[in-house]
């Protein structure tokens, strides 16, 4: 890839990270590396080919709620 585009998103609720590049794609597959790494952050991953060439991937992980504190 020459180009690369990130894109990153956050509500209260989650996290969603999108990667885009002109490379040569994904070929159909996330790497498996990529669905490691994802699932040890409790998250998931996603990826696309581009029709002009490239891929884009999505990372998106749910935010936690935070417990209110005892007293």
């Amino acid at each position: 890839a020459t180009k690369v585009t990130t894109v990153l998103k956050a509500t209260p609720n989650s996290l969603t990270l999108d990667v885009t590049d002109n490379g040569t794609g994904l070929k159909g597959e996330v790497p498996s590396s990529l669905k490691r790494r994802a699932r040890l952050l409790r998250g998931k991953v996603s990826g696309i080919d581009l029709p002009d060439r490239g891929a884009r991937m999505t990372l998106r992980l749910a935010i936690p709620r935070r417990l209110p504190f005892a007293h």
